[in-house]
């Protein structure tokens, strides 16, 4: 009996996990079909697979969560709208691309761009990269 609870548990409980997940789901297809995305961007969901990885990582829409380096903003553009409603979203160092050509269109107005003065750079003779100024400003997330 008491195994049989446990089971019970266990599926009930995943099965509440699968049905949070749901929500995100639909926002993030959502986000996946939206205009501002290209079709090149559309294409490297094949292979980068946004549903099934972010469901593995987690991601609920009432998370607080920092992208770094957001590059070109590919996961930028599939994460922020999931977290307009609930969530919040902020993106960190090396975010010169996305504030240029992202954060000034519709539905990115509630992006925050932390450590804005963060230099990453990679000294002269060094192999790797160097950090200024890292500090984010905000000590409390979910997910980085």
């Amino acid at each position: 009996m008491k195994y049989l609870l446990m089971t019970m548990l266990i599926v009930l409980s995943g099965n509440a996990l699968a049905d949070d997940y749901d929500v995100v789901k639909d926002k993030l297809t959502a986000a996946m079909n939206a205009d501002i995305r290209t079709d090149k961007e559309k294409e490297r969901d094949r292979n980068r697979r946004p549903v099934q990885t972010l469901e593995f990582f987690g991601l609920r829409d009432d998370m607080t969560i920092v992208e770094l380096l957001p590059g070109g903003g590919w996961y930028t553009k599939l994460l922020a709208p999931v977290m307009k409603e609930n969530g919040k979203y902020y993106a960190a160092y090396g975010t010169s691309r996305i504030s240029e050509s992202l954060l000034t269109e519709p539905g990115f107005e509630d992006v925050t761009i932390l450590a804005s003065e963060a230099k990453i750079y990679r000294p002269e003779g060094a192999n790797s990269y160097a950090l200024e100024n890292p500090d984010l400003g905000i000590g409390d997330v979910d997910m980085v």
